[in-house]
Formats: C-alpha cells, sequence, structure tokens
C-alpha cells in the first residue's frame, strides 16, 4: 500500500505512535482499541434531535452537558486523540444452566471500577512512553458520544 502524496516523517511517527499505544492497551487488557480525532463527532446532530423529542424519557443526565458530547477536546483542554477501549465481557459458555440469565456484563465484579483500574495502569504506561502525556479515564462517568467515536 502507497502511503498518500503528503506523507510526512511526523505522520510516520504519528502512526507509530498509535501502534504503540494500542499494543500497551492489549497489554492492560482491552480486547479492542481505537484511536479517534479529540475535534468535532459525527452524529451529535441525532442526538441533538433525540433529545429534543424526548426520546431519553427520565434520564436527564443525558441532556446535561450535551454541548460537551459533540467536542471531547473540551473534557481535556488540548486533547488531541481519544483512546477508545473496549473490553471483553464473560464468554457465552459461563451461561448459568438454569435460573434467570443475567447480561454477561452484570457478572462478577463492577466493570466501572475494573475497567478505571486498567485505564489507569495505561495511563502510567503511556506516561512512561511519552512523558508530556496528559489524559482522563472515563468509564460511564463523562458525556462522550462512545458509539460515534
Amino acid at each position: 500500500m502507497r502511503p498518500p502524496a503528503r506523507y510526512t516523517p511526523a505522520m510516520r511517527r504519528d502512526a507509530k505512535l498509535t501502534e504503540a499505544v494500542k499494543a500497551l492497551a492489549l497489554e492492560a487488557g482491552f480486547a479492542r482499541t481505537g484511536v479517534a480525532p479529540a475535534g468535532a463527532v459525527g452524529g451529535f446532530d441525532r442526538f441533538r434531535v433525540w433529545l429534543a423529542e424526548g426520546l431519553h424519557a427520565d434520564m436527564a443526565y443525558l441532556a446535561r452537558g450535551a454541548e460537551l458530547r459533540a467536542r471531547p477536546d473540551r473534557l481535556v483542554e488540548g486533547a488531541r486523540s481519544v483512546l477508545c477501549l473496549a473490553a471483553a465481557y464473560a464468554p457465552a459458555d459461563d451461561d448459568p444452566p438454569a435460573g434467570p440469565r443475567v447480561a454477561r456484563y452484570a457478572r462478577g465484579r463492577d466493570y466501572h471500577r475494573l475497567l478505571k483500574r486498567r485505564c489507569q495502569a495505561l495511563i502510567g504506561r503511556l506516561r512512561r512512553l511519552v512523558p508530556s502525556f496528559r489524559g482522563r479515564a472515563f468509564v460511564d462517568s463523562a458525556p462522550v458520544m462512545e458509539r460515534s467515536l
């Protein structure tokens, strides 16, 4: 595959850094990793209409800070990228043989704390890789449009 016509050494450095970050995320226990620009997020207009139509029902927290959802770079000043991380749930063969069905993400320990610890460990590794790295970990704790990112 040929690089773009305006491929620069800085782009090559950024690509190498992205690959290094993804490798660290896998080592930290994340199943998948993606990197998105921290600027304007697509799909926000649909979200705004969804809110205006009241489809968020009694989940008022979705409307609070709605404008921040459109711009993750406003959640972390100076952010250039968003690292999107996915964790695997318990395997399907862990389904209980009888009794009530429980969603895989709800089995075991609270995933919020578990994933927050993994994120904090990853942030520490990122700071060793890039001493000037600054970032924050959000696990269902900030107005972020995860799916769009």
